[in-house]
């Protein structure tokens, strides 16, 4: 049976001073050199919750339990500002209104209640920009702060998808399996 790897988000449209960054991180040094990769703007997005692998079966019903949720949850504006790392990570910050946020943090424990297991780790919106290996560390300290203040823009959100990503060897692709209207 096939399992399928999701997560909850938000698509996000590639704006220009996001392409703009996208394309200095792809014409680096250090991504020439392979220690840096950034992502597809067809894979932009806000993660919301990550679900993990669940069984292709399964899908209709976490569509089912995330549906009431979703419909609840006001259509809004998304502020990009900002940036930041993980630990092999560039990423933008995804600004959410303060209700968007308490309805958001309420999606694990409907997943959950389903009898699905859900990713632990507190939210912290964020559009991932790239991904880098250990010694591309410096740069991106560099770069983060270099950015930590910029305004990216903002994004109009009417729908939160659930998306699967399939790995393949030019990276992964996300592609959504189900969107969810927001309240209008």
């Amino acid at each position: 049976m096939k399992r399928l790897r999701l997560f909850l988000g938000i698509a996000c449209p590639p704006l220009a001073p996001v392409r703009k960054a996208l394309q200095t991180l792809r014409a680096s040094t250090i991504a020439q050199e392979g220690s840096l990769r950034a992502v597809r703007e067809s894979n932009l997005h806000v993660t919301l919750m990550f679900i993990g692998a669940l069984q292709a079966d399964d899908l209709s019903g976490l569509v089912e339990h995330v549906q009431p949720v979703a419909e609840s949850i006001p259509a809004f504006d998304m502020t990009l500002q900002g940036s930041g790392r993980f630990a092999r990570c560039l990423w933008i910050g995804a600004h959410l209104p303060d209700a968007v946020m308490r309805h958001a943090l309420t999606l694990p424990g409907h997943v959950r209640e389903a009898g699905w297991p859900v990713d632990t780790r507190s939210l912290r919106p964020h559009l991932t920009l790239a991904r880098f290996r250990e010694r591309a560390s410096t740069f991106a300290d560099n770069w983060q702060a270099q950015h930590c203040k910029q305004y990216w823009g903002r994004v109009q959100v009417r729908h939160v998808h659930l998306f699967e990503s399939r790995t393949g060897v030019d990276g992964p692709r996300y592609h959504i399996r189900h969107s969810f209207a927001l309240r209008s």
